[in-house]
Formats: C-alpha cells, structure tokens, sequence
C-alpha cells in the first residue's frame, strides 16, 4: 500500500485504496481543475478557497462533471506550507 499512495494526504486506509482502484478501474479520464482561487494569508496558518471541477469520463456512462467548493487549511512549517485539512461543499 505505501507505495501505491506514498504521496497522497492523508495517508488512506486499506479500504479507501481499494475504492479509489476501483473507480480509476471504470474510468478512461479524470481530470481536476481549481479555479477562481482565493488565500487569506494570516501567517503562521493560511485558508486556500477554490471552485473545484471534476470532469470524469467513465467508460460506460461517458463523460460527467461535478463541481464543488474546496477550502484548504494550510500551516507554514518552516519554509514551507503544509496541508493540515480540506473540507468541500
């Protein structure tokens, strides 16, 4: 499993890898996109608000897309920001 999700956050469970194995199994595109982003910038720590667009192209059903709001909480640690919590509307 390590390998397969060495870099992802937050490390997922078994269980959340296999579900993301099967949906890239039953999809031929999936594609992310942030737009209209917004940082407020309060150092140490920093929210990023994105509209999110997922445009997925499925094998059977063909192509579909969905979009969200996503709001990023990010900490400064050292020189660089780090991720520490995402929700999504």
């Amino acid at each position: 499993m390590k390998a397969e999700s060495e870099g992802t956050w937050p490390q997922p469970q078994t269980d959340q890898l296999n579900r993301l194995k099967g949906v890239f199994r039953d999809v031929s595109s999936y594609v992310v996109t942030y737009h209209n982003c917004a940082i407020a910038d309060q150092a140490p720590r920093a929210t990023a608000t994105c509209d999110l667009v997922r445009r997925i192209t499925y094998k059977v059903q063909g192509p579909q897309q969905f979009g969200a709001k996503i709001t990023f909480r990010l900490e400064k640690r050292g020189g660089t920001w780090v991720i520490v919590d995402q929700s999504s509307n």
